[in-house]
């Protein structure tokens, strides 16, 4: 008898943990503050002429909020800056704080190695690991989510998640 309610509780507590694990892995949903929320792979919120100089190139421009608590909202100057270059204001991350989430110019061209990328060059290929290969260069100038990093041609690391 306390061997089967020993196998009951070491059940119950692997299929807690496992829950606990997947759940760890799972974004929630993004909450904005009125701005048009992230796409997949592209920001909404600004549109191509907005993205585009007069000369055709696209500048990207980092904006980074000084919050020190996630309770913490951006101010409304740091929200338009944001906009002005063509972010959008949202959570991001397991801790859920405010970002301005923005398109890189390069997002989603062919590289080999992160020198190639305004961001890190990334494939979600686990496969690869240690293999020659190519990645693309990342989309969004937020670091969450599941890559693994190539660098100098090869898939280098293996895969790995940031939240």
């Amino acid at each position: 008898m306390e061997l089967e309610e020993g196998n009951k509780m070491l059940r119950t507590i692997s299929i807690v943990f496992a829950f606990l694990m997947i759940s760890a892995c799972v974004a929630p949903e993004p909450e904005t503050t009125g701005n048009e929320a992230l796409g997949e792979t592209v920001l909404e919120a600004a549109s191509e002429s907005e993205k585009t100089s007069p000369e055709g190139d696209y500048k990207y421009t980092p904006v980074r909020f000084e919050l020190s608590s996630r309770d913490d909202e951006p101010s409304a100057e740091e929200i338009k800056q944001c906009e002005d270059v063509g972010g959008a204001v949202q959570r991001a991350g397991l801790a859920g704080y405010y970002h301005c989430v923005q398109e890189y110019p390069d997002a989603g061209k062919v590289c080999s190695d992160s020198s190639e990328c305004e961001g890190t060059c990334r494939t979600q290929s686990s496969e690869a690991v240690g293999k020659p290969g190519t990645g693309t260069c990342q989309e969004v100038d937020v670091a969450f989510g599941c890559f693994a990093m190539v660098s100098n041609g090869v898939v280098d690391g293996g895969m790995l998640c940031v939240d």
